[in-house]
């Protein structure tokens, strides 16, 4: 949630893609509290991928939380195991040939946050599209593990990063 909040704050075009909570009520209370712009935040849906594409054509940034449990998706390594992750940030930055800017964000205190911008990941071109999609999603996941290990207090799930994988 801090990135896009930083993003915004600077001027920054951005579009986050959020997967709806289940209780209206509790989605209408995330809602108000993030305080986004409209345009800035689609659910994920068909829908939201047309939003998404369109608002990428004019040169706006994707912001995902790519830390997900999904039940679609592929499985990419996680801490030596197979866990099903989305592939949306591969295809994307692949389609638009665009970069993938690693953003990690550490609680320093009450309220206090840092935010850490790495350098762009390589983008793959081995000729097999769903290779390169493969290739750059395990690309993401080994830095989300990175961060992990090294700040692992500041990590938590609440849901089984690694329940089933086809």
């Amino acid at each position: 949630e801090v990135p896009p909040l930083a993003a915004l704050q600077r001027g920054i075009g951005m579009i986050g893609v959020y997967r709806r909570a289940n209780n209206p009520f509790v989605e209408r209370l995330f809602q108000k509290a993030r305080g986004w712009p409209a345009d800035s935040l689609v659910p994920k849906s068909d829908q939201g991928a047309r939003k998404v594409f369109s608002a990428m054509r004019k040169g706006r940034h994707l912001v995902v939380m790519m830390d997900q449990k999904l039940n679609e998706g592929i499985p990419a390594r996680f801490f030596g195991r197979p866990a099903m992750t989305s592939t949306m940030v591969a295809k994307y930055a692949l389609h638009f040939r665009c970069p993938v800017r690693p953003v990690a964000v550490f609680r320093t205190g009450l309220c206090r946050y840092r935010i850490e911008v790495e350098d762009p990941l390589e983008l793959p071109d081995t000729g097999d599209a769903d290779r390169d999609v493969a290739l750059l999603t395990q690309a993401v996941t080994e830095r989300i593990e990175a961060w992990v290990r090294r700040h692992p207090e500041q990590w938590l799930w609440l849901h089984n990063r690694w329940r089933e994988t086809v």
